[in-house]
């Protein structure tokens, strides 16, 4: 598994302990009502990098650093590829030139013909792999002694001791024990 996942790009509630990208898209609105936010915004690719190419491959290059740790990188760009092979337009979201420097993007391309399918395709899709993605990181993770501490009830609460792991807050049983 890829895990560039880090700090920079947990979801912070505004002073409510930061969250991983599927417990805020599963949990809705932050405790105060609002929106989460990165702790920090991530660097994004240069522009050039991403110019010519498909809507698709923009969208996951774009939206990775938000979800890295949470898929395989080839998971989470095929779920993007196939979101948007639905759309009836090759471009996904295509530009018009109207002339005199203005220009329309066209976000009717969609199945129901409406901009929110831009975003909503991709939620729903997001929904349904939400749990066993979630499953399939938390038993994949490793304490910085290789470890596993993942689905198998081996991460210590918070605050109950133990080792300190790059993943934060969670402490593995064995190296706990190993004290």
């Amino acid at each position: 598994m890829n895990r560039e996942v880090n700090d920079e790009v947990r979801l912070d509630p505004g002073g409510a302990e930061p969250r991983g990208f599927f417990d805020v898209l599963l949990g809705g609105l932050a405790p105060d009502g609002g929106l989460y936010l990165p702790e920090r915004w991530p660097q994004l690719p240069p522009l050039d990098r991403l110019r010519g190419r498909p809507y698709a491959e923009v969208a996951a290059e774009v939206m990775w650093p938000f979800v890295a740790g949470e898929f395989e990188r080839a998971e989470f760009d095929a779920l993007v590829a196939d979101t948007y092979a639905v759309f009836d337009h090759p471009d996904v979201c295509p530009v018009r030139n109207l002339g005199d420097g203005l220009y329309l993007t066209e976000l009717f391309w969609g199945p129901t013909l409406a901009f929110k399918d831009v975003a909503l395709q991709l939620v729903g899709r997001l929904f349904d792999v939400a749990p066993a993605a979630s499953r399939r990181a938390a038993d994949r993770a490793r304490c910085h002694r290789g470890h596993r501490i993942g689905g198998d009830g081996g991460l210590s609460p918070p605050g109950r001791g133990g080792g300190v792991h790059p993943l934060p807050r969670r402490a593995c049983r064995r190296c706990s024990a190993a004290r």
